[in-house]
């Protein structure tokens, strides 16, 4: 009997998209997956700018728009191992379809992960293992943005610490795992790499990007191999402490000259005892550049606590976040922004969450409640609702 080439494989794979939701493909050589990831969203929103005009937080702008239909996460594509040694992947997304317009405009596809990577033993002791990847990746440095799967979120919106340092370009990662510790190091071009419209007129080129990143889990009982913001109340319990920092060494803004260093740091601890899954985070930055200087700092916690419910799983949740984006200026006047959190302020988030089949299949609902910085009117109130499939 022949056996089928890897082309005739991966072709397979592709075509069987519509009848198998979960696709593993295998032959001598290879080892291919199908992963998607879909967040449907239905957002209502009440909201002001510091001037008292209304405000569409979705759409970031003065538009009272106060309901909106969108795709938060659409991301499909192949993971895999060759000859059981080099690990790939090529996803591509399409984030936030109809979120600001429901033109063509908004339906873009574009590259999310496109990396290869090969695992290696520590000539020290057989239980550390290592490994080098290149390509386009998150960076490990703000554990809000890629080590807590987007897939995995206590609430529909992402956290708060978000606003600062994250990075995802093209670069190196090297990766080390014992048995209490993970670590990471990553080199990537910088968040603005070469964005100057015009010539640069100085001698200093555009830096790079670095950042580390650290986990430390104890063995035994209290152990957490995998950070999360929902164990779904699973039996047991554990704690994790991460440390993270990174540098973006002068980089290119839009106006020719005018070069930005940003220096970050945070501390995350996630603790899971059977039911409850709590989380506190500290998230701080430095930037300097064109002779001016602004720090910024987040502070969150959160925690959601899992109720089963026949075969699925309900789990209240609870987040507090404390943001100063600006922390040189008192008196921020900004609107609540285009992200899933907002500017400087304080935020409430309350929601519930049903699993369905865990993290793949989940509906949630949540309620924002943000308050600006500034003695002004800059509020926002925020509903959304949000379906995740995923595998």
């Amino acid at each position: 009997m022949t056996k089928p080439s890897r082309t005739l494989l991966t072709l397979a794979a592709i075509a069987a998209v519509p009848a198998a939701w979960g696709l593993d493909v295998t032959d001598a050589d290879l080892k291919l997956g199908l992963t998607m990831q879909l967040q449907l969203r239905a957002e209502a929103s009440l909201a002001e700018d510091n001037a008292g005009t209304k405000y569409s937080p979705a759409e970031g702008a003065g538009d009272p728009d106060t309901a909106d239909f969108y795709v938060r996460r659409a991301r499909i594509g192949f993971t895999g191992m060759y000859k059981e040694k080099f690990k790939f992947a090529a996803v591509l997304n399409a984030d936030n379809t109809d979120k600001t317009t429901s033109a063509d405009a908004s339906r873009g596809v574009k590259p999310h992960l496109l990396f290869v990577g090969t695992s290696f033993p520590c000539m020290l002791s057989d239980s550390i293992k290592h490994y080098v990847q290149f390509g386009l990746d998150d960076a490990a440095y703000n554990g809000s943005q890629n080590i807590f799967s987007s897939r995995e979120l206590l609430m529909p919106a992402s956290r708060a610490t978000g606003n600062l340092m994250k990075n995802r370009g093209v670069g190196v990662k090297w990766m080390v795992t014992a048995p209490n510790v993970q670590g990471w190091i990553d080199i990537q071009n910088n968040s603005g790499d070469t964005s100057e419209t015009t010539a640069d007129t100085r001698d200093e080129g555009e830096g790079l990007w670095y950042s580390a990143r650290l986990h430390l889990s104890p063995d035994g009982d209290w152990k957490i191999a995998k950070a999360t913001e929902s164990f779904l109340g699973a039996s047991g319990k554990g704690v994790l402490v991460a440390i993270d920092g990174a540098f973006n060494d002068t980089d290119s803004s839009a106006t020719a000259s005018t070069d930005v260093s940003t220096m970050g740091y945070g501390l995350e601890v996630l603790g899971h005892f059977d039911a409850v899954t709590a989380l506190a985070e500290f998230r701080a930055q430095e930037q300097s550049g064109n002779g001016a200087h602004k720090d910024s700092v987040v502070y969150l916690l959160q925690a959601g606590y899992a109720l089963p419910w026949k075969d699925t799983v309900l789990e209240p949740a609870l987040r507090i976040s404390y943001i100063d984006l600006n922390k040189n200026d008192n008196n921020e006047t900004d609107a609540f922004s285009a992200n899933d959190y907002g500017a400087s302020g304080t935020q409430l988030e309350l929601g519930v969450n049903w699993y369905l089949n865990k993290h793949n299949n989940k509906i949630q609902a949540g309620w924002t409640n943000w308050d600006g910085e500034a003695a002004g009117k800059a509020k926002a109130d925020i509903v959304r609702v949000q379906w995740q499939l995923a595998f």
